[in-house]
């Protein structure tokens, strides 16, 4: 069309010139090795008793936290929102090799998930609620699960930030380079999950996704922790 409008003499240039578009995938965060992630539970279990000793319990806590990530597959907004209320019940059981695991079943609210719709699911990582519980004698229904100075207040964001930096550089990684982050837990309970054969659509259900996104985002997770 401005070609033609070019020839009969209705505009003085030929064509319109725009800046070339480029479309990049969105990056990837990235997840830990096997050997990473050994690693990191002993720089946990050596940081915890690394600083003040006022705060042990909240160090503690934080340690819960990473390891319930690291099993759950649960999204950073939806365990760090999860309340004592939405624990329903705790089952000793065994995984796919036979080892002893604790399962927990969990209400996931619609107001903390990302795709606000709520959902019951029974997923790993039930020991660290367990021991979380048993310290906090006094707890709420109402109160957080991961919470500050009382059940009423949440983890502080900038708390678990700065923790997070301690532990990456004791285990001295670049965190930032590999952009590892607290998202990178959901990343390796998913990828190694599916590495142990568990079928990938009670993958998708655990975690909240589809079936589709865990194909696209994580069809090559059992290179990435391997």
């Amino acid at each position: 069309m401005m070609k033609f409008a070019y020839r009969e003499g209705y505009l003085s240039f030929e064509a319109f010139e725009f800046a070339r578009l480029l479309i990049r995938e969105p990056g990837r965060r990235d997840t830990f090795t096997l050997g990473e992630y050994a690693k990191l539970q002993k720089c946990l279990a050596k940081w915890i008793n690394d600083g003040d000793r006022s705060e042990l319990a909240q160090r503690r806590m934080i340690q819960d936290c990473i390891l319930f990530a690291s099993h759950s597959m649960l999204r950073v907004g939806e365990y760090r929102q999860l309340r004592w209320k939405d624990v329903v019940s705790f089952d000793d059981n065994t995984d796919e090799a036979g080892r002893r695991v604790c399962l927990v079943q969990l209400n996931v609210r619609a107001e903390t998930s990302k795709t606000r719709k709520s959902r019951t699911i029974t997923t790993r990582g039930g020991e660290f609620l367990k021991r979380l519980r048993d310290r906090t004698p006094d707890w709420q229904p109402d109160d957080y699960v991961f919470c500050g100075a009382s059940g009423s207040q949440k983890l502080s964001e900038k708390r678990c930030n700065d923790a997070w930096a301690e532990l990456m550089s004791a285990m001295g990684i670049n965190y930032k380079a590999r952009n590892l982050t607290w998202y990178s837990l959901r990343h390796y309970a998913i990828t190694r999950l599916l590495t142990l054969g568990v079928p990938i659509w009670v993958v998708a259900e655990i975690a909240g996704t589809s079936v589709t996104y865990i194909q696209k985002h994580y069809g090559h997770g059992d290179q990435k922790v391997s």
